[in-house]
């Protein structure tokens, strides 16, 4: 359940979910090995200074839709001791070796509850979210249909327990076209040269692409690394830098493509997040969240 909450964090930080190739999002999906990946950097979406916390979050493509939510007192750990970071114009790259241990920070923060969850779009019926073991919140959402089109207010509804009660909206993004790369997965990404991209409309929110090496073994000292990197929609087009690049070992990896917006909801000595996710489509107008990858 640890995996949920890692994922819900990626996501708040703009960072897509991973599909699961069925077109259903799988928003349990963490980076492999609880593998932490910094999410501070010049990319970092500013959340205000508070104690507690909190992420209610739904991804939804043309024909599926889900969702996830997790509320915290404490510190959630964002970087690993296993790794170095290195931030490149709107990027952050993490090299990391396996350790002996899962090699996270020390937990410092606790999961609690906070009553009922929903999430509604403009004047639809609530959708509720369900607790699970550990006071992590799911979402089954549809396997046919998605939640949004991009435009419409959703609304997060908490009841409150531990966390309080409150009620957030953010509107959901459009998905962008994706340009470049045209060619369909998997990619070559070379460490010696930039990593280009393009877009065009989409909107409102932030553009976010994700590069993760696939570790060659679980054997402590084997090396593997990210490259996470959030651009606004309106810029229309991005790199990865070869110096952020460099930082990966070579062999297969995954590139993510996602888009996000959110807002925070500040109740209390509680900063509330509701965050909305989408793909970008490619030119066929069909969602592409990316896919295999080769770093040489």
């Amino acid at each position: 359940m640890q995996r949920v909450l890692v994922a819900l964090a990626l996501l708040a930080a703009g960072c897509p979910a991973h599909d699961d190739g069925g077109g259903q999002p799988d928003l349990a999906a963490a980076s492999a090995d609880d593998m932490a990946t910094s999410s501070s950097g010049a990319h970092d979406l500013a959340t205000p200074a508070a104690p507690n916390g909190g992420t209610m979050e739904v991804i939804s493509t043309p024909a599926s839709w889900s969702g996830a939510a997790s509320f915290y007192t404490g510190t959630v750990p964002t970087t690993s001791p296993n790794c170095s970071y290195l931030t490149a114009g709107a990027c952050t790259a993490a090299h990391c070796t396996i350790g002996t241990t899962d090699g996270g920070t020390g937990a410092t923060y606790s999961v609690v509850g906070a009553g009922s969850v929903a999430v509604s779009v403009g004047a639809m019926a609530p959708n509720a979210f369900t607790m699970q073991p550990g006071n992590y919140y799911l979402a089954s959402g549809s396997t046919t249909q998605p939640l949004f089109t991009g435009g419409e207010m959703l609304t997060f509804t908490t009841s409150g327990a531990v966390a309080p009660a409150s009620t957030t909206t953010v509107q959901a993004p459009a998905p962008p076209t994706l340009t470049t790369p045209s060619q369909a997965p998997p990619y070559t990404i070379s460490r010696a040269s930039d990593f280009a991209f393009a877009w065009s409309g989409g909107g409102p929110g932030v553009f976010t692409v994700t590069v993760q090496t696939n570790p060659s073994s679980v054997s402590p000292g084997t090396p593997f690394g990210s490259v996470r990197c959030t651009f606004a929609l309106s810029d229309g087009s991005g790199l990865i830098p070869s110096a952020a690049l460099a930082q990966l070992p070579t062999g297969s990896a995954m590139v993510s493509f996602g888009v996000s917006n959110q807002t925070v909801n500040v109740v209390g000595d509680w900063a509330l997040t509701a965050a909305a996710a989408t793909y970008p489509k490619n030119g066929a107008g069909q969602a592409t969240a990316g896919g295999q990858a080769t770093i040489n």
